[in-house]
């Protein structure tokens, strides 16, 4: 069987804008209950996230990820709330470019903190694991967004 995907543009961009605030969303709760409070981090009874999070696997250069995750959600929604806007295909070229870049270095920065989580660590944090799924879903969609520009009257 095969599927036939056929989605416009705007809709991939109303796709990559609601997995954008979802992550956001869960950067965000992470900020607030690790960072800027002592509030413990509801994980159910999968995995550890304190210890996770209170690793010092969890801050770069003295930045805690879950700031630099914040950081790169809110950079991609602005790019992605500009898009809605654009006509101009350049412009769109430019600005799919630089949301696939900034997407895979992203992932591959989540990819390699959730082997530490996994292999060093020895915990698991659930939010962790959903941020870098939500990275991953983020990258491919950027990626196939990318490469689809054309099928969307987007040329050179």
């Amino acid at each position: 069987m095969i599927m036939n995907w056929n989605f416009t543009y705007k809709q991939l961009l109303y796709f990559r804008y609601c997995l954008l605030l979802i992550g956001f969303g869960i950067t965000l709760y992470l900020i607030i209950n690790n960072v800027l409070s002592s509030n413990s981090l509801a994980c159910g009874s999968i995995g550890d996230c304190n210890k996770v999070q209170n690793s010092s696997y969890a801050y770069f250069y003295n930045i805690p990820v879950s700031v630099l995750g914040s950081l790169f959600y809110v950079f991609l929604i602005f790019l992605t709330s500009i898009q809605f806007y654009l006509n101009d295909r350049d412009y769109i070229r430019f600005i799919e470019l630089i949301c696939f870049s900034s997407s895979i270095v992203a992932w591959i920065f989540s990819m390699y903190l959730t082997f530490i989580e996994f292999f060093i660590i020895k915990e698991i944090c659930i939010w962790c694991v959903a941020t870098a799924f939500i990275v991953t879903l983020i990258f491919f969609l950027n990626l196939w967004t990318l490469v689809s520009l054309k099928r969307y009257g987007i040329k050179d």
